[in-house]
């Protein structure tokens, strides 16, 4: 009995030893640094956020606490505690007039800029993922395998779904606000049909997303694992799973303006690549953390993206060598 429990360890205790001797700095591209580097920012960070005008960028992090920073020259304007425990998800809203955020600790607010509550409400259960829905409306994922659709304005749950048992890790809308990929801990994904309230299981991936994102075109969504990226077609589920050059886990992925991926990785690895969608092949480096990398956020103007980290800091990356260097 013991001989066979210690066989089960092995792969688990080879992983752990991996990690401890790889760290969360290795990097083997050739970079530039970063434009700006906002240290101690964060104990860790957890969610990002670039407004339309691409001047503004928000972060969120461990102990709940947001930031507004300008950009590009990353000077703080802005900080107030949010919630407790981890910020999980930050959207810009009404015409970046007003914030939202949801957390750990269940709750789902909406903020001014100057960090006064305008509405907030319990999301029923501790919140791992959050996106905006068309019409003034928000979908979260959360630890217990629900999905809950709410109305921004008065916090009104219009719909809700059970996925499986396991925990949300990612929720991503389409463009139409039509549907919602989702994934859980257990590396199955869905399609929220928000129509109908129909929910489409789509193949198995080898390991959970930690993040999702539909194509701009509507036609695939994009999930991130370990090493590699998983491309599923929104008609029938089939999943085509792409190897990139990461040698962690792909924490984050947003499209770019130029229909790019942007990506960022965590566990011996911390790099901030971006990626070609139909092959995974690296397209270019914008470079890496000191430790395990966290969120990225791509400016709609295409200049810039942020991330954060373990390592407690926000950083801006130059990502259009044209564009200026100062508002």
């Amino acid at each position: 009995m013991t001989h066979i429990f210690t066989l089960q360890l092995r792969p688990v205790l080879l992983l752990f030893l991996l990690l401890l001797l790889g760290g969360c700095g290795e990097h083997h591209f050739d970079t530039k640094p970063a434009h700006k580097i906002m240290q101690d920012a964060h104990s860790g960070g957890s969610a990002l956020a670039i407004n339309a005008d691409s001047n503004r960028l928000i972060s969120g992090g461990w102990a709940g606490k947001l930031k507004i920073w300008s950009l590009p020259d990353g000077k703080l304007l802005k900080q107030w505690k949010a919630h407790k425990g981890s910020v999980n998800g930050i959207y810009y809203i009404n015409d970046d007039k007003n914030i939202v955020t949801a957390g750990y600790d269940g709750r789902v607010v909406v903020w001014n800029l100057n960090g006064q509550k305008s509405k907030e409400w319990n999301g029923g259960s501790a919140i791992r993922a959050l996106d905006l829905v068309s019409n003034g409306r928000a979908v979260t994922g959360h630890v217990n395998g629900k999905i809950r659709l709410w109305k921004l304005s008065d916090g009104k749950k219009l719909k809700e779904q059970q996925f499986k048992k396991a925990d949300i890790t990612a929720v991503s809308v389409n463009k139409a606000g039509s549907k919602v990929a989702l994934s859980n801990s257990s590396g199955r994904a869905a399609q929220w049909n928000l129509d109908d309230n129909s929910l489409v299981q789509m193949e198995s991936s080898p390991s959970y997303s930690r993040s999702l994102t539909w194509s701009p075109d509507g036609n695939s969504i994009f999930g991130s694992g370990w090493f590699k990226i998983f491309r599923w077609a929104a008609s029938d589920g089939k999943i085509t799973v792409l190897p990139t050059e990461h040698t962690g886990i792909i924490n984050d992925i947003q499209f770019t303006p130029s229909g790019k991926l942007a990506t960022i990785s965590r566990q011996t690895d911390s790099s901030i690549l971006v990626l070609d969608p139909n092959s995974g092949s690296t397209l270019s480096a914008l470079g890496k953390h000191d430790l395990c990398g966290g969120y990225v956020a791509v400016a709609p103007n295409g200049c810039f993206a942020a991330t954060n980290s373990d390592d407690a800091s926000v950083r801006i990356w130059k990502m259009n060598p044209d564009c200026p260097t100062t508002q």
